[in-house]
């Protein structure tokens, strides 16, 4: 019985995963030369801490000067792109250039 059981826990188990996974972007801003780097949005369940660290880490390994980072989280696409869109007008009304980002498989890959 159990064994016929397994397969539909282990299902139920990833599709509750998927479903606790929020919906980030990550901001880097660099106040001494008003800029801003911003990434697309994704779908992430990791720890707000660790998606910083490693998005700091990478903005280093780049090279890239920073003085703040964050990736702000929602529940969903659409109230993640609101924020996204909002933070890119407000960081062009405060005099930053408001650079992109491609994300991909959980890593930025180019600036």
């Amino acid at each position: 019985m159990l064994k016929r059981l397994f397969p539909v826990l282990a299902l139920l188990l990833v599709q509750a995963e998927t479903a606790h996974a929020d919906w980030r972007y990550c901001l880097a801003v660099n106040e001494a030369d008003h800029t801003a780097a911003m990434t697309q949005a994704f779908q992430s369940s990791q720890a707000m801490d660790d998606i910083e660290k490693a998005f700091e880490a990478w903005l280093r390994s780049q090279k890239v000067a920073h003085s703040r980072v964050l990736c702000p989280r929602a529940a969903d696409q659409a109230a993640i792109e609101r924020d996204r869109a909002h933070a890119a007008t407000y960081n062009a009304k405060v005099g930053n250039h408001v650079n992109a980002l491609t994300w991909n498989t959980g890593a930025p890959s180019s600036f």
